[in-house]
């Protein structure tokens, strides 16, 4: 068996009630470069899995997701819609090209000529490439709309969310 992990290179710092995520830009284009490698890696080694070995070992490729659990913080459409984009930058991030062989819709809007795009090929070849998933859930959070941070020039992915984040605990 396979699997795959969607941990970030991330630095994380929390506050009394807040989450407040920082990075480092190198941190960010590791992270980005090995996140486009993945997918690659996996579609090459789907096809060399089902070709070679599924019927003579029964494989199984998998992934394991780190997703969070978040909430609107209030029921307004636009924490609402936040809380969706949150969930699309997260989750989709990670299961929107093995699912549908592309990145969310939300995130190359956002992210624009920053986010790395699949070729057909390599979009073909990754749909479809997993067998199972797996969660690890530890962490939920409230979301709050924060359209401010696209007015930015210089952002990360998380500035691409345009959200606040608060810890329930």
């Amino acid at each position: 068996m396979l699997c795959f992990c969607s941990w970030l290179l991330w630095v994380c710092k929390f506050t009394i009630g807040t989450l407040l995520l920082t990075f480092d830009k190198n941190q960010l284009n590791v992270s980005a470069f090995y996140q486009g490698n993945m997918y690659a890696g996996n579609g090459d080694v789907a096809c060399d899995q089902y070709h070679k070995y599924k019927v003579m070992q029964h494989g199984l490729i998998g992934f394991n997701l780190l997703p969070f659990g978040v909430l609107p913080r209030t029921n307004s459409i636009e924490d609402v819609r936040a809380t969706q984009r949150v969930q699309d930058f997260f989750i989709g991030w990670f299961m929107n090209p093995f699912t549908f062989g592309d990145y969310p819709d939300i995130m190359k809007k956002n992210a624009g000529s920053r986010l790395p795009s699949f070729t057909q090929k390599e979009s073909n070849l990754v749909r479809g490439s997993i067998d199972f998933i797996g969660i690890n859930f530890y962490y939920s959070f409230y979301v709050k709309n924060s359209p401010g941070s696209l007015q930015k020039e210089d952002r990360d992915y998380i500035a691409d969310l345009s959200v606040e984040i608060e810890s329930m605990s």
